[in-house]
């Protein structure tokens, strides 16, 4: 197929491989490595995030992995362009985290983890060479979490860099403070 060819539409081809891709008999990345891999981007510590991602990548079947690594090589082909189709890892991340890896039943849970299956795909993105010039060094099994310091609901989970915006507070005063206004101005 010439996909250069007027006759295609861009946004065609991509639903179209997403489709085939959704209805695989099993993700490419395995029901069997998504509990792992969602627990994975759920750390805090960015270097363990990598470290485990990458090494349960080199867990996935071979034809998996070797069609995961076409894929992502070409997410970060078309990430390249982001100034002009505005496709960033995140907004990748977005679109084939919930192709490349679900859950085997769709439950609450399942729904609330499909941010994290996001962060997996922005990851391998952001890291595709590291990920795939070679399995991981140690051994093949996921580095050990580092201990959490801080409870999580005060830090939210990002992968970027980039300065939390700060949230602006408001005040709202009580019906009995705004009664005594109402009653001092008159």
């Amino acid at each position: 197929v010439d996909f250069h060819s007027s006759d295609w539409d861009i946004k065609t081809i991509t639903s179209s491989l997403k489709f085939y891709l959704r209805n695989l008999s099993e993700p490419v990345m395995t029901y069997r490595l998504h509990k792992e891999l969602v627990s994975a981007a759920k750390s805090d510590n960015l270097d363990y995030r990598l470290g485990a991602i990458h090494s349960l990548v080199y867990k996935l079947p071979e034809k998996n992995r070797e069609m995961l690594e076409l894929l992502i090589r070409h997410l970060v082909n078309v990430c390249e362009h982001s100034k002009e189709n505005l496709m960033t890892p995140s907004n990748m991340g977005v679109i084939f985290g919930p192709t490349l890896m679900r859950a085997q039943e769709d439950t609450v849970a399942a729904m609330m983890n499909i941010k994290f299956q996001n962060i997996v795909v922005e990851i391998l993105i952001e890291h595709f060479i590291k990920i795939y010039s070679g399995p991981p060094e140690e051994s093949c099994t996921p580095p050990v979490p580092p201990p959490r310091v801080t409870a999580r609901r005060h830090k939210p989970i990002t992968i970027s860099k980039r300065l939390l915006r700060e949230r602006a507070i408001f005040y709202t005063s009580s019906l009995d403070e705004r009664e005594d206004e109402i009653q001092h101005q008159t």
